[in-house]
C-alpha cells in the first residue's frame, strides 16, 4: 500500500482501490495526472487487507474499478471498508452491463466510462466530486447550485481563484443533478429517461430532448420531452426518412455532431423538415451504440437563434447522458426482453413436461400449468387463490413446508426429493424464491427413483462380483472400486480410490487404453458410436504377478469435455489358457486332416491329448473286425514307459470295452488301480465313431472339469472325422487306381459338363489324348441328333437315380461308335453337380442282335420246314397253352389242343395232341432222358415217333418246345432184326451146342488121330462160334440204344476182378496192374469187359514167348488214361483202321474184329475216347475218360442207378 501527497492540489482526498486482475490499471495514472485533489492509491490482495488500508488512511472517498467477473467478496469488502469510514464507495464501470451489474451488488453509485480518456477522466472526477459532496449538499445547500458551489469550495486554498471556484461549481451541477436523477427517479424507463433528458435541456437550454431509434433510412422518435409549441407536437412514435433530421450528419460521422445556428453554421439543412417543419436552429446529438450496433441517438434541439454557443463542456455532458441512456435503454431492452422472455416461459409452462406452480407471499396459488394439475390430480381453476397447505393439508409439517420456508426466508433456491404419499408418489423439487413469492418446478421422478434404488441394489451387487468394477475422472484417478478389483490386483479399496490406473497397468497399457477412449469418445460426439469399447492388458498385482485381463470401458455422459470412463475388467487367465488350449487343438486338428493313415490319426490323437490337454496318459484302441478285439493303435509314451504293451480287448469288456459297445462316453469315472493307461485317479472313455475308442486317465479328479469333457469330446469328434477321412481317401485311391488301370470307357463330367476325369480307354476311342480332352464339353462328342436329349436327362438326374441312355459317340477322327451310357451323380464325392458316366461299346451287343435275329429267322424258317411235327408250350402256369405249332404237326395232327395240367410225374407226356391219338407208349428208360416212343394216331394212320421235349425259359417264362421224330420205318427194322437176331441166336446157339456136344464125344470115341482131329477142330469152332455170339450179345447191349451202367468208380479196383482173372485162366502169359494214384471215373462192368476184349487181344495175338499184358492207370487234369500195352505186334492198321472209321467195312476175320468194335462202342458210350501207340517194344492202346469230380459222385450215383434199372430190364428182356 502506497500514500502520495500532492503539492498544489486541493486538500480532498480520494482512495482508489486496485485489486488482482484490475484490466484498466491506468485510470489510477490518470486521475493522478489530471485531478486536483490528493490521491491516496489503496491496493491488497484480499479485501480484509484493503479494508484495513482504507481504515488507516484519511479517505473522502473510495473508487472501486468494477467488473462482473470480479469476486463477490471483494466488493462486499470494499463496501464494508467504505461504510466503516462513513463515505461513498464508487464503482467504475466498462459498461453498462458492469454498470447494471454493480447496481445489484448494491453499489449504489457508478461511472460509466466515456470512450475518450480525456473526456473520461473529467466526467469520473465530476462524479466523484458530486459523489464526495453529496451529503453535505443534502444538510446546508437549499439548491443543488449552492451545494455545488458549497461542496467546491469547501477545504479550498485562499490562492484559489473565485471565477475558477464558481466555473467549478458551476460544472459540477448538471452531473450532481444526473446523480440524483439517477438515484432518485423511480418509475418506468420512459419516466427515468425524460428526467435526464430535462436536465439536459436546462444545463444546455434546449428546448427539446430526443430519445430515436433508426433502422435503414428511417428515423423514429422513441422518447421526446419538449414544451415547445412546434417540437412538442412530435408524438412518441413518429417516424420520419432519417435524412430529413440532423441526426443522419450524426451518424454519418460516427460521433457527436453540434450546430449552433443551422442558418449559419449549415445553411444546407435549413430546408430539413426538422429546421422548416420544426423550428429547429440549434443542435447537439450523438450516437447510442448497443453491443456495438447503432441504436439510434441521443440529441438535444433548440428554436432560439440568439442563444449561447455549445461548448466542449456541454459536448461532454451529452455524451455523458447517451452513456446512461445507453445502459437505461439496455436495461429496458433486457427487462422487455425478459417481459417477453416471461411471457413465453409462462405460455411453455403450460406446454413442459415439467410441473409448475407458483405461490404469491402469501402461500397461495397463483399459477398452476397442465403437468402440474395431471400430476397433483387438481383443477387449475379450483385451487388458484387457495394457500398450498389447505389444498395439500398432508405436504403439511413435512419436508415440503420446511423447504419451502427455507427458500423464502433465505431468498435461495432449493431442490430436494421426497415421497408424497397420498399421490404415492416420489418428486423432484426445485423452489426459486423472489419477493413476490415461490416458484416451484417439480417432476414426477418415481420411476427414477425405482432406477435409483435397482442401481443402489446394483452397486451392492458390483460390490460382490468377481470382476473389477471402476469408475475414473477426467484425470484417471479412481473415484470408485469394488471388492473384486481389490482383490483382482492385491491392493485395498482406500489405497485404490484416488490413485492413478499406473498403479497397476503399464505406460504402453495406458496409452493403449487412452487411445481407445479417445476414439470412442470422438465417435460418439460425431453420433457414430456408442461410447464402449475394450482393450486386453496385464494387470500388475501388488504382489508382482501378472494377469492377462480384459477392461470393457465406457464413457460416463459428456456435452462437450470428457468427464471421464468406468469399466469393468476381467481375469480371463482362464480364457487365455483356454484359447492356447484351442489353438494347440486347431494346430492338431490340422495335422488330423492331413494324416494319411490310420495309424497317423491314432498317434495324431494321442499327441493332442499329451500336448494340447495335458494328460500324459492316454491311447487309442481301434476295431479290428477280423478277430472282434480292440487292439491298441497308439499310446503315450508314458503309458509306455509304465504300463508296457496292451492286450487286446473285446467290446464290453470293461470300461473302456463297455464304451466302445454301447456307443456311450464315459469320461472322468473314477477307478481304481491298475487303470488301461496306469495309474489314474479318473478315467476316460470316450468312441471315436464305430472305428476306435480314445483312453484317457486323469490324475487328479479335479481337474475333470466340464471345460475337459468338452474337450476330450471335441477331440474325438475331430478324430472320427479324420477317421472316416483317411478311410474315404483310401477308397478314392483305390477308385483313382482302379480308374488308371480299368480298361473300362469311364468319365466324370462337372455341373458344366465338361470332363473333369476320364480313362484311357475313353480317351482312345474318342481321338484324343487325356489331358487334351479335360476341360472339354462332353457333350459335342455325342451325335448332334441325341445331344439335347442326352443333355435334359442330365439335368434332370436325381441325387439317387440312375439312368441309362443309348447314343452314338461321335470320335474326333474315326467311325461312329454305338454306345450305352449309365449316368449317376456323385453325392458323396464333394463336387456339386458332377456325374459319373460308364459307356459301354454296343457295336458288338447290335452285332450280337442282328446276329440273334438272324438266327431267329433262320430259325423260323426251320422251324416252319422241319418235317418232323414242333409245338411250343407255355407251362409258366398250371394252365399249359400251345403258343405255336410247325405245318407238319398240323398236317399229321390237325389243331393243337391242351387238356388238363402239367403232371407232377417226371414221366414226360406230350401236351399239344389229343389224348385219343395216343395209342401206345414204350416204357421209360429204354433211351435217353427225356426221349419217348410213342405210337400215334395221325391224319395217315398210327405211326410210331420218337417224342422229346426241350424246355427252356423265356423272360422269365417257363417254355419247352414238343418234337415228334417219325421212326416207323426204323421201328420195323428194328423189329425185324430183333426177330432175326433171336431167332439166329436161339437156334443158332442151340445147333451149335448140340455140334460142340456131338464133336466132344467124337473126339473121345473115335479112334485114328486123322478123325479125332477133325472132331476137335469141329468143337473148336463150335466154341469160337459161341464166343462169337456172345460177344455179339455184348454188342448189341452196348449200341442197341441202351443205357450202359454208371457209376462213381475207382479204375484199379474196377480193373482188379478182370485182370485176376486172366491171370488164372492164361497163366502162361503175364500180365499186371499199376494204378499209382486212385482215379475216379464214371463207368461200370462194361468199361471191364471192353479192357478184357484188350487183354485177351494181347494174349492171343501174341507171337511173343511169354506173352506180356501191362495195364496201366493214369491222371491228367480232368482226364484218366488206362493204357494197355502188350509185347506183340498190336492190332494191325487195316484192322484198326476199320474200327476207327478211317475204312470200309470188309470180311471179318477170326471175330477178332467184333472185340474192337465192343472197345470201341463201350468207349465211346463213357465218353471216352481210343487211340493206337506202336513202338519198340510192342503195342499200346490208350483209353481216355473223363475224370468225375466229388461234386458229381451224386449225380453219377443217381444215374447209375437208372443204369442199374435199365440193365435190369434188360435182362429181363434176355431172359425171354
Amino acid at each position: 500500500m502506497t500514500g502520495q501527497d500532492t503539492t498544489g492540489k486541493t486538500a480532498g482526498r480520494l482512495a482508489v482501490l486496485g485489486y488482482p486482475g484490475d484490466s484498466d490499471g491506468d485510470v489510477f495514472d490518470r486521475l493522478r495526472a489530471e485531478s486536483t485533489v490528493d490521491l491516496t492509491v489503496v491496493a491488497g490482495s484480499d479485501p480484509a487487507e484493503l479494508g484495513a488500508a482504507a481504515a488507516s488512511t484519511a479517505v473522502d472517498c473510495i473508487l472501486i474499478p468494477y467488473d462482473p467477473s470480479m469476486p463477490e467478496e471483494i466488493t462486499a469488502g470494499c463496501k464494508q471498508a467504505a461504510a466503516d469510514r462513513g463515505v461513498p464507495c464508487v464503482a467504475y464501470c466498462e459498461s453498462a452491463s458492469a454498470l447494471s451489474a454493480a447496481r445489484e451488488q448494491g453499489v449504489a453509485d457508478a461511472h460509466l466510462r466515456h470512450d475518450d480518456s480525456a473526456a473520461d477522466t473529467v466526467a469520473l472526477l465530476d462524479r466523484l466530486r458530486a459523489v464526495g459532496t453529496a451529503d453535505a449538499e443534502r444538510d446546508t445547500a437549499p439548491t443543488a447550485a449552492a451545494a455545488d458551489t458549497a461542496t467546491a469550495t469547501d477545504d479550498t486554498t485562499a490562492a484559489t481563484d473565485e471565477t475558477a471556484i464558481t466555473t467549478a461549481a458551476g460544472d459540477l451541477g448538471p452531473f450532481a443533478a444526473l446523480h440524483r436523477t439517477l438515484t432518485e427517479t423511480s418509475g418506468t424507463f420512459e419516466e427515468r429517461v425524460t428526467a435526464m433528458l430535462d436536465v439536459g435541456q436546462a444545463y444546455l437550454g434546449m428546448d427539446a430532448g430526443i430519445v430515436a431509434s433508426v433502422s435503414d433510412d428511417s428515423y423514429r422518435v422513441e422518447i421526446i420531452d419538449s414544451d415547445d409549441e412546434l417540437l412538442g407536437s412530435v408524438p412518441a412514435g413518429a417516424s420520419f426518412p432519417l435524412s430529413e433530421t440532423y441526426c443522419d450528419r450524426t451518424l454519418d460521422q460516427g460521433s457527436t455532431y453540434r450546430i449552433d445556428n443551422v442558418h449559419t453554421d449549415a445553411p444546407e439543412l435549413t430546408e430539413l423538415a426538422a429546421a422548416e417543419t420544426y423550428g429547429s436552429v440549434q443542435y447537439i446529438g450523438t450516437p447510442i451504440r448497443i453491443d456495438g450496433a447503432t441504436y439510434g441517438t441521443l440529441c438535444f434541439h433548440g428554436t432560439d437563434t440568439d442563444g449561447p454557443s455549445l461548448t466542449d463542456e456541454d459536448q461532454l455532458l451529452v455524451e455523458f447522458m447517451a452513456q446512461l441512456v445507453t445502459y437505461e435503454l439496455q436495461h429496458h431492452l433486457q427487462k422487455e426482453e425478459l417481459r417477453a422472455t416471461q411471457n413465453e416461459l409462462r405460455a411453455v409452462f403450460s406446454r413442459v413436461d415439467d410441473a409448475f406452480f407458483a405461490l404469491d407471499d402469501d402461500w397461495r396459488f397463483v399459477y398452476v400449468n397442465d403437468r402440474a394439475e395431471s400430476l397433483l390430480g387438481i383443477d387449475a381453476e379450483e385451487v388458484v387463490g387457495e394457500i398450498i397447505w389447505d389444498a395439500f393439508p398432508a405436504a403439511k409439517d413435512t419436508i415440503f413446508e420446511e423447504r419451502y420456508t427455507h427458500a423464502v426466508d433465505s431468498q435461495e433456491s432449493v431442490s430436494f426429493e421426497a415421497p408424497f404419499a397420498p399421490l404415492d408418489a416420489w418428486f423432484e423439487v426445485t423452489a426459486y424464491p423472489d419477493e413476490e413469492g415461490l416458484s416451484v418446478y417439480f417432476r414426477d421422478v418415481s420411476e427414477r427413483k425405482q432406477r435409483r434404488d435397482e442401481l443402489e441394489r446394483y452397486e451392492q451387487i458390483l460390490d460382490t462380483v468377481s470382476d473389477g468394477v471402476y469408475a475414473l475422472n477426467e484425470d484417471e484417478q479412481f473415484t470408485y472400486v469394488n471388492d473384486g478389483l481389490a482383490e483382482l490386483t492385491g491392493y485395498d479399496r482406500e489405497g485404490l480410490i484416488g490413485s492413478h490406473i499406473g498403479l497397476f497397468k503399464s505406460e504402453s497399457t495406458i496409452e493403449t487404453a487412452r487411445e481407445a477412449v479417445t476414439a470412442a469418445f470422438h465417435e460418439e460426439r460425431t453420433g457414430n458410436g456408442d461410447g464402449e469399447t475394450q482393450i486386453d492388458l496385464t494387470v500388475e498385482t501388488a504382489d508382482g504377478r501378472e494377469i492377462p485381463c480384459q477392461d470393457h470401458i465406457a464413457l460416463l455422459p459428456f456435452e462437450e469435455e470428457f468427464r471421464g470412463s468406468v469399466g469393468t475388467i476381467r481375469d480371463i487367465s482362464d480364457q487365455v489358457e483356454r484359447e492356447a488350449t484351442l489353438n494347440e487343438l486347431l494346430t492338431r486338428t490340422r495335422e488330423l486332416m492331413v494324416a494319411e493313415t490310420p495309424t497317423a490319426v491314432a498317434e495324431t490323437v494321442v499327441e493332442t491329448v499329451t500336448e494340447a490337454l495335458g494328460f500324459d496318459r492316454a491311447m487309442v484302441r481301434w476295431y479290428d473286425e477280423e478277430t472282434d478285439r480292440l487292439v491298441p493303435a497308439a499310446t503315450s509314451e508314458t503309458v509306455t514307459a509304465e504300463v508296457g504293451p496292451r492286450e487286446p480287448i473285446a467290446p464290453g469288456e470293461g470300461l473302456v470295452g463297455e464304451a466302445f459297445a454301447t456307443g456311450e462316453a464315459i469320461v472322468c469315472e473314477p477307478v481304481g488301480e491298475g487303470t488301461d493307461v496306469g495309474e489314474a485317479a479318473t478315467l476316460s472313455a470316450v468312441p471315436i465313431g464305430e472305428t476306435a475308442v480314445l483312453v484317457v486317465g486323469v490324475p487328479d479328479p479335479e481337474e475333470c472339469s466340464q471345460q475337459t469333457r468338452q474337450l476330450i469330446q471335441l477331440v474325438t469328434t475331430n478324430a472320427e472325422a479324420a477317421f472316416a477321412r483317411t478311410a474315404r481317401e483310401q477308397s478314392l485311391r483305390r477308385y483313382e487306381s482302379i480308374v488308371e488301370t480299368v480298361r473300362e470307357m469311364l468319365c466324370v463330367i462337372d455341373a458344366d459338363g465338361r470332363f473333369k476325369l476320364l480313362t484311357e480307354p475313353l480317351a482312345d476311342r474318342l481321338g484324343r489324348s487325356r489331358a487334351g480332352l479335360l476341360g472339354e464339353a462332353a457333350i459335342e462328342f455325342v451325335a448332334a441328333e441325341d445331344q439335347q436329349r442326352v443333355t435334359d436327362a442330365f439335368r434332370e438326374l436325381g441325387d439317387d437315380e440312375t439312368i441309362t441312355i443309348d447314343t452314338t459317340l461321335m470320335p474326333t477322327d474315326g467311325e461312329s461308335l454305338p454306345v450305352t451310357i449309365e449316368a449317376a451323380r456323385l453325392t458323396q464325392a464333394g463336387g456339386a453337380g458332377e456325374v459319373i458316366i460308364s459307356i459301354h461299346d454296343r457295336s458288338e451287343l447290335l452285332s450280337a442282335k442282328r446276329t440273334a435275329a438272324a438266327e431267329r429267322e433262320r430259325f423260323s424258317y426251320l422251324f416252319d420246314n422241319l418235317t418232323d411235327p414242333i409245338n411250343e408250350i407255355d407251362i409258366g402256369t398250371r394252365e399249359p397253352r400251345v403258343e405255336t405249332v410247325n405245318g407238319a404237326f398240323q398236317r399229321l395232327f390237325g389243331e393243337p389242343t391242351v387238356e388238363g395240367s402239367i403232371p407232377d410225374s417226371e414221366e414226360p407226356r406230350p401236351l399239344a395232341i389229343d389224348a385219343d391219338r395216343i395209342v401206345d407208349t414204350d416204357t421209360p428208360g429204354q433211351r435217353q432222358e427225356g426221349d419217348r416212343e410213342l405210337k400215334l394216331r395221325t391224319e395217315n394212320g398210327i405211326r410210331y415217333f420218337l417224342f422229346r421235349q426241350v424246355p427252356y425259359e423265356l423272360n422269365e417264362d417257363r417254355r419247352r418246345f414238343e418234337l415228334y421224330t417219325d421212326i416207323t420205318t426204323l421201328k420195323q427194322r428194328e423189329l425185324q432184326l430183333q426177330v432175326l437176331h433171336r431167332l439166329l441166336r436161339h437156334n443158332l446157339r442151340n445147333d451149335l451146342n448140340v455140334i460142340s456136344g456131338f464133336a466132344e464125344i467124337l473126339a473121345a470115341e473115335l479112334e485114328g488121330d486123322r478123325h479125332r482131329d477133325f472132331a476137335e477142330r469141329i468143337v473148336a469152332n463150335t466154341s469160337e462160334l459161341i464166343e462169337l455170339s456172345e460177344t455179339a450179345k455184348t454188342i448189341e447191349d452196348v449200341g442197341g440204344q441202351r443205357s450202359l451202367d454208371r457209376t462213381a468208380i475207382e479204375l484199379g479196383e474196377l480193373l482188379k476182378p478182370t485182370v485176376r482173372s486172366y491171370q488164372t485162366d492164361h497163366p502162361e502169359a503175364t500180365v499186371t496192374l499199376s494204378a499209382s494214384t486212385p482215379v475216379i471215373v464214371g463207368a461200370g462192368d462194361h468199361l471191364a469187359t471192353a479192357v478184357g476184349e484188350l487183354i485177351e487181344n494181347g494174349i492171343e495175338h501174341n507171337p511173343s514167348t511169354p506173352p506180356t499184358v501191362e495195364i496201366s492207370v493214369a491222371a491228367d487234369g480232368e482226364t484218366a488214361s488206362i493204357t494197355v500195352s502188350d509185347n506183340g505186334a498190336g492190332v494191325p492198321a487195316e484192322e484198326w483202321a476199320i474200327v476207327t472209321g478211317d475204312s470200309e467195312i470188309s470180311q471179318l476175320e477170326h471175330g477178332s474184329g467184333l472185340g474192337l468194335w465192343l472197345v470201341r462202342w463201350v468207349i465211346e458210350g463213357y465218353g471216352g475216347t481210343l487211340d493206337r501207340r506202336i513202338d519198340g517194344d510192342g503195342a499200346s492202346v490208350v483209353i481216355e475218360l473223363p475224370i468225375v469230380s466229388d461234386e458229381h459222385e451224386a449225380a453219377v450215383a443217381d444215374a447209375d442207378g437208372d443204369a442199374d434199372d435199365a440193365i435190369a430190364v434188360d435182362g429181363e428182356e434176355r431172359s425171354e
